[in-house]
């Protein structure tokens, strides 16, 4: 076990969870920042490991190479031509993967801040309770660390929109797909998925969706978010900070 369901999302080595984690090898991914060394609380902070796509062409070689080999065993291992990989904080070396996986479809799957920024700052202040214990960090420190990672969020959701500002995806090869859709009428999302990417699904796994549906009104999560005056932040803050943001897709301010 590596975290718990009340700490964050389970975590094991056995579950299924973010591909990101598999950077934790070549320890070129922003969790470790949380979750094996204290980058985030020293003056520097820890850029170079969130703007991946600007890392020195070397370093970015190896990352890639290794992530590809990664897959090349999955794909082996399930006698699949594709695969799906979840890389949410891997948006910030989109270009490095394109470069590598000229084919590949990218689903963009977009939430309102006011849900996002929360939900991202209570994972890591959990991630660093579980593995290091909130009392043992001076409170200076907590606050430096939790305003730069809101700052990375903001950076997260500039480099996404410049990307697609410039015209970098093809239309054939991003789509965005609505958070709210997914939690409201999944059987609709997974339609709009399987057709943009040509996957087809088993009989099997439709039984399991069917039964998400069913089941997925009543779901509640064993971790609670906390407020985000609890990280020093306001909705007035996050409404001007991503305004872009909200403009863009039609987000509730």
């Amino acid at each position: 076990m590596l975290l718990p369901k009340e700490a964050a999302h389970e975590t094991t080595l056995s579950s299924i969870e973010e591909e990101e984690f598999l950077f934790f090898r070549i320890l070129n991914t922003q969790f470790v920042d949380a979750a094996m060394a204290p980058l985030g609380f020293g003056n520097k902070g820890f850029l170079d490991l969130v703007y991946a796509d600007q890392q020195p062409q070397r370093i970015r070689q190896k990352t890639i190479r290794f992530f590809k080999q990664c897959l090349k065993r999955q794909v082996y291992y399930l006698g699949k031509s594709q695969v799906i990989a979840k890389m949410t904080y891997s948006v910030m070396r989109i270009q490095s993967l394109l470069a590598a996986f000229p084919d590949a479809r990218i689903v963009y799957v977009v939430r309102s801040p006011y849900e996002t920024i929360p939900s991202h700052l209570s994972l890591f202040r959990n991630i660093i309770d579980h593995r290091w214990g909130l009392n043992r960090i001076p409170p200076e420190r907590l606050r430096l660390y939790f305003e730069r990672r809101y700052d990375y969020d903001v950076r997260f959701y500039q480099y996404v929109e410049e990307l697609i500002q410039k015209g970098t995806f093809k239309p054939s090869q991003f789509m965005t797909l609505s958070y709210d859709l997914l939690k409201n009428d999944l059987s609709k999302a997974i339609e709009k998925f399987l057709e943009f990417t040509g996957l087809t699904i088993s009989k099997e796994l439709q039984a399991k969706i069917e039964q998400q549906i069913q089941s997925q009104g009543s779901y509640r999560p064993k971790h609670q978010n906390l407020a985000l005056e609890d990280f020093g932040l306001s909705r007035e803050r996050i409404a001007k900070d991503l305004s872009f943001v909200f403009d863009r897709y039609g987000f509730k301010k």
